[in-house]
């Protein structure tokens, strides 16, 4: 029962090639939309820290804002991200009550080669909105400077963010 979970860790591993739909409908079946029709009951109401590791596959929109939706009272999450994940917050979820208790967001960017710059602006500007946010973490790998996308989140986030800087 997925409505008494407080914590939430999984991650998928291996590379999947972009035609095969087999990781957005596991994902879609895990993560399903409302329970109820008739009163708003969200799949992990009571999740408050979600992990979730992917060193390859990309991910897609819809499974990321299905994802996020459905877990409206997080409050730590972690997230390791492929350097091209399709992660970009959408104001769309805020709106439909996603990140409205999270405090704590730890973001790593592994593996990263020198020529990817994974904070493109506004990929995560709309956690700016998130008013119980506290602190965003930002790990990336070693190969890259990322001044710039370090810039725009801290004008955007202030003391809020802690960004650290693998060797």
């Amino acid at each position: 029962d997925t409505q008494k979970l407080t914590r939430f860790a999984f991650g998928i591993f291996g590379d999947v090639p972009p035609e095969e739909p087999f990781p957005e409908e596991c994902l879609l079946s895990i993560f399903p939309r409302r329970i109820s029709k008739t009163k708003s009951v969200e799949p992990f109401e009571r999740l408050e820290d979600f992990t979730l590791e992917m060193y390859e596959y990309l991910g897609a929109e819809s499974v990321f804002g299905r994802i996020f939706t459905s877990m409206p009272n997080v409050r730590l999450m972690s997230l390791v991200l492929p350097p091209l994940s399709k992660l970009h917050i959408e104001s769309d979820w805020l709106r439909e009550g996603a990140f409205r208790r999270l405090r704590s967001m730890r973001v790593e960017l592994s593996q990263m080669p020198a020529y990817v710059f994974p904070l493109y602006p506004g990929r995560f500007d709309d956690l700016e909105y998130c008013g119980e946010l506290e602190r965003m973490e930002v790990r990336v790998g070693p190969l890259y400077s990322v001044a710039e996308g370090k810039a725009r989140m801290q004008y955007l986030l202030g003391r809020k963010l802690h960004w650290i800087e693998g060797n």
